[in-house]
């Protein structure tokens, strides 16, 4: 997660909280919070994690827990919902191109929102009542106004997709493989 592809094809450089990179380490196991609450699952990965040397404590894959860093794949994943829409995108499959995505229907709401004034755009998200992910449950309307409001040359948007909570790594799936590439 230390890079994603850019639209022109060229890998970019992201800060991220994984501190190990996988060219520089051989196979490590987690010692995290949520590894150490599931180590009767695996002992034989958990001593390995307790005797190495370097001490690592989050290789986002906590669904596999005790989780190794030479570790592949996804959790199995199942919606219960009639209609799942951000995790119905991710049952698919990855798209890996903006025409395979938007075939999927992606999109649509980016072209209507195209069509609407800045400032309409922002009530509706005010008014949904929409909020943040994280703990506090931010008010997302409060927070497009106050950047619809500064006056700036340019805008930046930074994403924050270290979730901290033991256990939590929802937001790596729906950045790689809900997310196209190109």
């Amino acid at each position: 997660m230390g890079a994603h592809r850019h639209a022109s094809g060229n890998f970019q450089n992201t800060d991220s909280f994984y501190h190990l990179s996988a060219e520089s380490h051989c196979e490590q196991f987690c010692r995290g919070t949520a590894c150490f609450v599931a180590r009767h699952m695996n002992l034989g990965r958990w001593s390995a994690a307790v005797a190495g040397k370097q001490r690592v404590y989050c290789l986002g894959q906590c669904f596999q827990s005790p989780a190794s860093s030479l570790d592949a794949g996804c959790p199995k994943m199942e919606s219960h919902s009639r209609e799942p829409i951000i995790l119905g995108d991710i049952l698919q499959g990855p798209c890996r191109s903006l025409a395979a995505y938007s075939a999927r229907g992606g999109y649509r709401g980016l072209r209507q929102a195209l069509d609407m004034p800045r400032q309409e755009i922002v009530k509706a998200v005010e008014v949904s009542g929409l909020r943040g992910r994280g703990g506090a449950g931010f008010p997302t309307g409060k927070k497009w106004r106050t950047v619809a409001d500064q006056r700036a040359p340019g805008k930046f948007v930074v994403a924050n997709a270290d979730e901290g909570d033991p256990g939590a790594y929802i937001d790596r799936f729906l950045i790689e493989d809900a997310a196209p590439l190109d």
